[in-house]
C-alpha cells in the first residue's frame, strides 16, 4: 500500500497493520511511504496437499515461519522487497539488515502475540483500532 500525501485536514494516513494474534493492534502513520506485508499462507487456506507460496532458498521446500512482517520504507519496490526478505530471515538475522538501511521500519508478529520490532525510519505503533 502506498500513502500519497495525506487525508484532508490530517496529518497522515492510519493504517492498521496484519496482526495475527488480534491482540497487539499494530498501526503506522504513513504520509509519501508504504507498507507492505508478507507471511506465509497457511495450508489450510490453500488445502491439505498444498504447500505455502514462499519457498526457502536454502531448502527450496515451503518456509515455516509463524510470523507475519510488515515493513514501512519510502516506496512500494521497498516494503515489498524488505517485507519478503525479512520473513524469510526472521528477526534475529533481520533487525542488523534494519539497522544499516535508513528509513526502513519492521514488525515480525506471531500468532501466539510474540513481537519483534526493528526501526530506522518511521514508527510502528501499537494498541490501536481503528
Amino acid at each position: 500500500m502506498v500513502a500519497m500525501g495525506s487525508p484532508p485536514g490530517q496529518a497522515a494516513w492510519r493504517i492498521q497493520l496484519r496482526d495475527p494474534s488480534n491482540q497487539i493492534l499494530p498501526y503506522v502513520l504513513l504520509k509519501d511511504q508504504s507498507i507492505s506485508t508478507s507471511e506465509q499462507t497457511p495450508r489450510s487456506l490453500l488445502g491439505r496437499d498444498s504447500a505455502g507460496h514462499i519457498v526457502n532458498p536454502d531448502t527450496g521446500r515451503p518456509l515455516d515461519s509463524r510470523f507475519a512482517v510488515s515493513v514501512v520504507a519510502s516506496t512500494g519496490a521497498l516494503s515489498d522487497g524488505f517485507s519478503t526478505t525479512l520473513l524469510l530471515l526472521g528477526p534475529e538475522q533481520g533487525k542488523p539488515l534494519i539497522a544499516r538501511t535508513p528509513g526502513v521500519s519492521a514488525i515480525w508478529i506471531s500468532p501466539q502475540a510474540q513481537v519483534e520490532t526493528a526501526a530506522n525510519g518511521p514508527q510502528i505503533l501499537l494498541g490501536g483500532k481503528l
